[in-house]
């Protein structure tokens, strides 16, 4: 039976999700599970799943403008305006591992879908993804990225571009 492409990336994130509350309240292995799906299922799946492949001519973003991201976007809303609040409540005293797993969430979640977000039409999305940019601590990113970056990509204004025959290391 093949399940959508939408059910699967659901899975790989609300699954994370959840082992990072119960982390939080039960204080068992679930941060070290939290992390495991986040790096070393979900790398499998990406890697594996044959039912990820698009059909060539298929656009990976479809509906880029028309729609709220949700791929995890409740989720990471949710997660990372109450980051605080989560290690608060585990006695302030994270793990590693906890916190590895909180940064792969931020990482892997909430920045895509907080760039989705600075792109969107609706101001009130926009606001939100400046939002989440704060909360991850990377502000600046959500201006700099649209005002700098966009309007200068690959030419030699741009920061993030490096000269002309320059490798990566060098750079």
């Amino acid at each position: 039976m093949k399940l959508p492409p939408i059910v699967l990336f659901a899975g790989a994130t609300l699954l994370p999700f959840g082992l990072l509350w119960l982390e939080v309240f039960a204080r068992g292995p679930f941060g070290l599970f939290a992390l495991i799906v986040l790096t070393v299922v979900a790398g499998l799946v990406d890697h594996l799943s044959p039912q990820l492949s698009r059909p060539s001519g298929v656009s990976a973003r479809p509906h880029r403008h028309g729609h709220w991201p949700c791929n995890g976007f409740w989720g990471s809303v949710i997660l990372v305006l109450s980051l605080p609040c989560l290690l608060w409540c585990n006695g302030g005293d994270a793990s590693l591992i906890f916190t590895l797993a909180l940064a792969s969430f931020a990482g892997q979640i909430t920045h895509p879908n907080a760039h989705e977000l600075i792109h969107h039409t609706s101001r009130a999305a926009r606001r939100l993804g400046h939002g989440l940019y704060a909360n991850l601590g990377m502000g600046h990113h959500a201006s700099a990225y649209l005002l700098i970056h966009h309007p200068h990509v690959a030419t030699a204004r741009n920061p993030n571009s490096p000269a002309l025959w320059v490798g990566f290391w060098a750079y």
